[in-house]
């Protein structure tokens, strides 16, 4: 009695509890007893004290108040046991969820979840519940057991630091948090308001104390829409937001005046397209990005090859005639020769640019052969006429293991020697990917040669895609008239769009790189440190595409065609800049080439570190008539100012510099032929410049015809303006 006292376990029915308490707690108290007059231990005891008054506390006690910062862990990296124990337990947890879910769902919901009614959950969670696929259960039933009081999105804000506070929320883990803090009573039959408040995913110019301080102090005070700012920094702004924005889809929360521009692009991706086939979906006929793919939702992931240091290579020179490419693998190793046409031009997600493909001569080996439109993966002489055993009921047979394939299927290694000798010369190494799936004796030994996961191949293969960075400030897109394949995992992924014909890929590159889409997309995407969204399937598939008139495709499809061929000159010419002045010179091949020599040999150099930078160069002209250019300590020695203004060209060009690169560096040898080079170089860079200026133009026409198309007026275009400048 007194034990219950205590605890606060009275209720209209002591009785019937304590009987039902009294086998379980007679058990433990046998237990205890037998540990205490056995053994002895003391602090084994008061273990087992604390965990039965865990339980206790755990399944049958209810609280007015429940805050915590539950764990984060991904269910995949749960033992089996408990992911069955929690998916059989909690409604909420599914797919691949994280641990807070269910930590969320035992204060909330079921037969005796810990709040009283009335009483108030606030967690401070990963802000991903707003908006990941795995939470959507969550997003689903929570509106209906409790009501929203506040929401606070931390996005991917960092703090200005001092030694004892970090820039981010949380020192030791990369979180991106959010604080959820809900009443657990059943919401009133009509929509109501909560406040919301939302970071900048920027540098607040305050330490996170302050600044969550002052963010709590304008939830509690403002009324409608607050922005915060400190020294002309805005970080963060709080507002009301109506219980109607929470639905499975996402919690996407947003002040009333981007909600109506908002709405205003969802009502374009809900109304109908007559010309979209029709399917058992509902929605298959929706204006989404989803339902103008010739995949089966937005877009398509690339290939992993999972040994790219022998399955990548990179080009040194090809023979034209032979059909031949003389190639590295990207491991190092001795540099090969093999066929062109088995391989497939390759990127990795960092080559993808807005605007540019920004291929950089990388290949990967195709083994496969089309026929009836299809890929075909290229056997071996060695497998063709081998069979396996499978079992056909109780009995056993022996089919040939490429009996489906067509008769006239390509032989590897009879088309492709050359490949084929580089392969089996790494024979070992490719069997041994995926953990040994490919050795000798199991299921895939015939295809060891073989890419490890062929995502998509028809999609990844043909040219006219659409190639974009998944994760980006704003959004990486451009055309592929290359039909490259793409590297599918990894930091920098790719991200594929294979369009069906009832939209031309430069229309969506117009429309997908504006700001009405980019204002769309950040609204229901995650954001990450140093402000990169995705730009995954998930937050892109629902983008809104509005109806075109023929004049409208024709201009937008204009702009997108401007805006490629100036940025894959501008790219060149930067490229050109860059590599100053060797690039000079591989411009004037077949020309006239000046006489050129190592700059080691033209200048006089004393005291040298073994890197230079080119932001720390001063000059002196000495009484003799020669230049010294001091770097630091270092010094260098020029009798003429041609070179002298030269030299600083190239260290300003090239930041920090290795001494022995630079001083190996041909440089022209006489005044005439070094001033030659550098008004090529001011050449160059004046038309770069004037191309920057023009892409900018161009940004602004298209945006103009995009704004026009999505139907949005002039406050319309402000609120998308304001929104980008700080998010």
């Amino acid at each position: 009695h007194d034990l219950r006292k205590e605890l606060g376990l009275y209720n209209p029915n002591p009785d019937k509890l304590a009987t039902y308490l009294q086998p379980y707690a007679q058990k433990v108290w046998e237990t205890l007893q037998d540990l205490k007059d056995n053994h002895g231990d003391g602090r084994f005891l008061k273990t087992l004290e604390d965990l039965m008054l865990g339980l206790v506390l755990k399944h049958y006690l209810q609280y007015d108040f429940v805050v915590g910062n539950p764990p984060y862990v991904r269910v995949q990296n749960l033992p089996d046991i408990l992911k069955e124990y929690w998916q059989d337990k909690y409604t909420w947890a599914k797919g691949n969820y994280d641990i807070f879910i269910p930590f969320i769902e035992r204060v909330l919901y079921g037969d005796r979840p810990w709040l009283k009614d009335g009483g108030r959950l606030g967690y401070i969670v990963p802000n991903r519940f707003l908006n990941a696929n795995y939470a959507a259960s969550l997003r689903a039933e929570l509106p209906g057991v409790a009501t929203v009081l506040s929401i606070t999105d931390f996005k991917a804000v960092t703090f200005a630091a001092t030694d004892d506070q970090a820039a981010r929320l949380f020192k030791e883990a990369m979180v991106y948090p959010a604080i959820l803090i809900v009443e657990r009573t059943r919401p009133p039959g009509k929509p109501y308001s909560f406040k919301a408040a939302r970071f900048y995913p920027h540098t607040a110019p305050l330490h996170h104390a302050e600044a969550i301080g002052e963010v709590q102090a304008a939830l509690k005070m403002s009324k409608s829409y607050k922005a915060l700012n400190k020294n002309k920094t805005d970080y963060a702004d709080v507002f009301k937001q109506e219980s109607t924005v929470l639905t499975a889809q996402g919690w996407h929360v947003m002040p009333e005046a981007e909600r109506e521009v908002f709405e205003k692009l969802e009502a374009i991706g809900s109304s109908k397209d007559e010309t979209l086939p029709v399917t058992d979906s509902e929605i298959s006929q929706q204006r989404r990005l989803e339902n103008y793919t010739a995949t089966e939702s937005g877009g398509f992931a690339g290939i992993q090859t999972s040994l790219d240091s022998l399955m990548v290579l990179k080009q040194l020179d090809e023979d034209k005639k032979k059909g031949l490419l003389h190639l590295q693998p990207r491991g190092g190793g001795d540099a090969v020769w093999v066929e062109k046409e088995i391989l497939r031009p390759f990127l990795f997600g960092k080559d993808v640019e807005r605007w540019h493909v920004g291929w950089e001569g990388w290949w990967v080996v195709f083994p496969y052969f089309r026929h009836k439109d299809r890929y075909w993966f290229m056997p071996s002489t060695d497998y063709w006429h081998k069979e396996i055993e499978v079992k056909q009921g109780k009995r056993k047979t022996k089919i040939k293991l490429f009996q489906n394939w067509p008769d006239a299927s390509p032989m590897i290694d009879e088309k492709y020697p050359k490949l084929w000798a580089y392969l089996k010369a790494n024979e070992k190494a490719l069997r041994d990917r995926e953990n040994g799936r490919y050795k000798k004796n199991k299921g895939e030994e015939s295809k060891w040669y073989d890419i490890a996961y062929p995502r998509s191949l028809e999609a990844s293969a043909k040219t006219g895609k659409l190639l974009l960075q998944t994760a980006s400030k704003t959004p990486e897109l451009a055309v592929d008239t290359l039909g490259v394949l793409f590297a599918g995992s990894g930091t920098h992924n790719a991200y594929g769009l294979s369009l069906s014909n009832k939209i031309e890929p430069k229309v969506l590159a117009g429309l997908f790189s504006s700001k009405p889409s980019d204002f769309f997309i950040k609204h229901i995407s995650s954001v990450f440190a140093g402000g990169f969204y995705s730009y995954g399937d998930q937050f892109i598939k629902t983008l809104p595409i509005p109806a075109t008139t023929k004049a409208q495709q024709q201009t937008i499809a204009t702009l997108a065609t401007s805006l490629t061929d100036k940025t894959a000159r501008l790219r060149e010419l930067e490229k050109s800049i860059a590599a100053f002045p060797e690039s000079v010179t591989e411009s004037l091949k077949g020309k006239s080439l000046p006489d050129r020599d190592d700059l080691a040999r033209l200048v006089v150099a004393s005291n040298l570190p073994k890197t230079l930078s080119g932001k720390k160069v001063s000059e002196e002209t000495m009484l003799d008539g020669q230049i010294v250019l001091r770097i630091g300590k270092a010094e260098l020695r020029v009798k003429r100012e041609e070179l002298a203004t030269f030299v600083k060209r190239v260290l300003a060009l090239r930041g920090t510099v290795d001494t022995q690169d630079f001083l190996a560096l041909e440089v022209p040898i006489n005044s005439k032929d070094q001033t030659r080079y550098l008004e090529i170089l001011a050449a160059w860079e004046k038309e770069a410049a004037t191309l920057s200026g023009e892409i900018e133009k161009l940004e602004a026409e298209l945006n103009e015809v995009v704004y026009t198309v999505y139907g949005l007026n002039s406050a319309d275009r402000e609120v998308i303006e304001e929104f980008l400048r700080r998010f």
